[in-house]
């Protein structure tokens, strides 16, 4: 597990963190992120936001999860946060 990986399992909690063949239900035009969070209120959201920024790791959001092959495909999609919880 990555650190970026441990500090947001750290902020959400395990239960609420995907990391490697777990996370490609959540790839983005086919690229599938390292790790996939489940914030569960804004406090988390920015918690996590920050940890990400630190790691300078791209971040998408994820809310239905409808319309994720559709637009302008990322140049790297490190974590998704899945607003699922929220």
């Amino acid at each position: 597990m990555s650190e970026l990986a441990k500090t947001l399992q750290g902020i959400v909690g395990g239960e609420h963190l995907l990391v490697e063949d777990a996370t490609r239900r959540y790839a983005v035009d086919g690229a599938a992120p390292g790790v996939v969070v489940f914030p569960r209120d804004v406090e988390q959201v920015s918690a996590a936001l920050a940890a990400c920024s630190t790691a300078k790791a791209a971040v998408v959001p994820w809310g239905g999860g409808v319309h994720m092959g559709l637009g302008a495909v990322p140049r790297k999609v490190d974590v998704v946060l899945g607003l699922g919880r929220m």
